[in-house]
């Protein structure tokens, strides 16, 4: 009498993602016994989350499962199919995630057959959020007409996720000309053409991704005068592809 000798295995595509990417799991079945294995089957209840909705990448056999149930429900199924010596079932599932699928996601499939033990593999991936961040100081909150105005903007990832895609903008108080420093000299082209005119003048600095923990600062400035007299109130915002805005502001009071 030869038996079957089955091997099921289950791994994550990746053990931590950053929120917006995809995650995966590849599971496989195969058959190291001199037997046939009968009616062989996966039955595999998918993770929910806010934004996922899984799909099959690639599988072999052709056909050999599907995924059934609606988006926040799903369940992958496989076979039910004979395995001889030396053959196998392979499927490999993904799907996106979004900002609000933070969180560990663990997945455990259950693998029978007529005559063979059944196999419980599992595996587990987690998304992770990013910490976007913003402040806004004034260097001096009191001047005189006449001093120079400045204003430090600093945005940056507590992490643990990645940041896709930064962008600060700022709508700078109206009534003087502004200048923008970057203090990233590696970021020369982030806020390129970001004053859009005199009056009513808006910085805009693309800075990309932002690592856990990296961070991107620069300086608004302008020569004040008579007219400026007052407080100048300002409001910066940042947003990430995967994180919502987030704002700082600050005044500085312009003495006569």
């Amino acid at each position: 009498m030869n038996c079957p000798e089955l091997d099921a295995d289950k791994t994550a595509d990746d053990v931590a993602v950053s929120a917006g990417e995809s995650i995966g799991f590849a599971i496989s079945v195969d058959n190291d016994g001199d037997g046939t294995a009968y009616g062989v089957e996966i039955d595999d209840p998918l993770p929910a989350g806010s934004g996922l909705d899984w799909s099959i990448a690639s599988q072999s056999p052709s056909q050999a499962c599907e995924i059934e149930g609606a988006v926040g429900a799903q369940s992958l199924s496989c076979g039910p199919m004979d395995l001889g010596t030396g053959e196998s079932i392979g499927v490999h599932v993904g799907s996106d995630t979004a900002q609000d699928d933070c969180g560990t996601y663990r997945n455990v499939a259950s693998v029978t057959a007529g005559n063979h033990a059944t196999f419980e593999p599992e595996a587990s991936t987690i998304v992770e959020c990013p910490g976007l961040n913003i402040s806004k100081t004034a260097d001096s909150g009191e001047i005189v007409a006449g001093d120079l105005a400045s204003y430090t903007i600093t945005v940056w990832n507590a992490g643990p996720g990645t940041a896709f895609d930064v962008v600060m903008t700022d709508a700078l108080p109206d009534g003087t000309s502004w200048t923008v420093d970057l203090a990233d000299p590696d970021a020369d082209d982030a806020c390129a053409s970001s004053i859009s005119s005199e009056t009513g003048q808006t910085v805009t600095c693309e800075f990309g991704d932002l690592l856990d923990g990296e961070s991107k600062a620069i300086t608004v400035s302008t020569l004040t005068d008579r007219e400026d007299c007052g407080v100048l109130d300002n409001t910066a915002f940042a947003e990430a592809s995967n994180n919502a805005e987030v704002k700082a502001s600050a005044s500085i009071q312009v003495r006569c």
